[in-house]
């Protein structure tokens, strides 16, 4: 009787974490129909952020770029092809 108990409750189990995992992947096949919209970001300074390759992303654009330094600013305006810059925040 505790083998039929303890087989019911891994039955249940597989059925509600493959019931989640459907939905799951129905939810992730959901979102990447909606990739037509695109992400939009600012560049602020030139540290350990300016590495990052967002406008390489086709879902993305890089809007604005900020940095203190004048040279840095160009920089970045150059590379992310942005032709919006600010001195400061």
């Amino acid at each position: 009787m505790a083998q039929d108990t303890q087989d019911a409750s891994r039955r249940a189990f597989l059925s509600a974490t493959g019931a989640a995992a459907l939905v799951g992947s129905l939810a992730a096949a959901a979102a990447q129909l909606d990739s037509e919209r695109k992400i939009r970001v600012g560049i602020v300074g030139g540290g350990f952020g300016a590495s990052f390759q967002w406008h390489l992303d086709p879902n993305c654009t890089v809007e604005a770029v900020s940095a203190l330094r004048a040279a840095r600013r160009a920089h970045h305006q150059r590379v992310y092809k942005c032709p919006k810059a600010y001195e400061s925040l």
